[in-house]
């Protein structure tokens, strides 16, 4: 599934559109350069979770949990890891959950999605965003 967005509005959508697609125990790995849209296409899968709190990147954090009735949602952003050993110190959801991963090309090697995401910057405000569903 390929999408081409050319303002943040509509990554937004894009996001909320995914949504309806991802299910309790996926793993969406979301790939892509600095600044090219990965927590905007976050806010937008989140919105269609429901998921009402403001979502921000969770950079400064590492992980960010978010509770609705019947899941948990786990947000990922791996900007900041420098040794994968840090990883394992993160902690990871034994049941109920959704994983969402930013920068997951720091955990591609040992770790399977169920999800990837990847974005590309295709000019100034346009992007193309390819899903592959790898279930």
């Amino acid at each position: 599934m390929v999408f081409i967005t050319n303002s943040p509005h509509q990554t937004q959508k894009v996001g909320k559109t995914l949504a309806k697609e991802i299910k309790e125990g996926d793993i969406v790995g979301i790939f892509g350069p600095l600044g090219c849209g990965k927590t905007t296409l976050l806010k937008g899968i989140f919105k269609g979770l429901g998921i009402k709190k403001s979502v921000r990147s969770s950079s400064f954090v590492l992980m960010q949990e978010y509770k609705l009735k019947k899941v948990n949602i786990y947000h990922y952003d791996l900007y900041r890891i420098k040794d994968k050993k840090e990883l394992f110190n993160l902690g990871w959801p034994a049941s109920s959950f959704i994983i969402f991963i930013e920068w997951a090309e720091r955990v591609k090697d040992f770790l399977s999605f169920s999800i990837r995401i990847r974005l590309f910057y295709e000019g100034e405000r346009r992007r193309k965003i390819k899903v592959e569903f790898l279930r």
